[in-house]
């Protein structure tokens, strides 16, 4: 958007100059209504609740699981993760293994997330290969706060 120039003292307003203050007007009204307007729908366990995207708040997380020996197939290490502020209703929530190293046993784990709610979330790593695991778990939580 161009600066607009300041008429000289005296100078009479011709129907040109009056345009481009209008114009600029209406760009910088587009520019902030689409900003401050713009709606997200979120789905949730609860069904579908829309709010402002400026009020969204995005929550993220790293949950170490310890250094481990799995001895067994379909071993299940469980975890939780408590968010920093509630949220008005459950967020949507995605969760994520991260090994520290591409262990056999590591490369086939599965994360499930078993419950959210408004303040937490619980969930479990399901391991089906024997072998030492190192890993992590990142949490993504979008949701509306309270």
């Amino acid at each position: 958007m161009s600066k607009v120039s300041e008429p000289s003292r005296g100078q009479p307003l011709d129907v040109a100059f009056i345009y481009r203050i209008v114009s600029s007007l209406n760009l910088l009204w587009d520019k902030v209504n689409s900003s401050i307007g713009a709606y997200a729908s979120l789905w949730t366990i609860d069904g579908e609740k829309t709010a402002r995207a400026a009020e969204t708040k995005i929550v993220t997380g790293q949950i170490p699981l310890s250094t481990q020996t799995i001895s067994s197939n379909d071993f299940f290490e469980t975890f939780s993760y408590d968010f920093p502020t509630q949220f008005a209703f459950p967020p949507v929530v995605t969760a994520t293994p991260i090994a520290s190293e591409a262990t056999d046993a590591a490369k086939n784990a599965t994360v499930v997330i078993t419950s959210v709610s408004t303040s937490r979330m619980v969930g479990f790593v399901k391991f089906e290969i024997k072998g030492t695991v190192s890993m992590a778990v990142n949490i993504i939580a979008v949701g509306v706060p309270t």
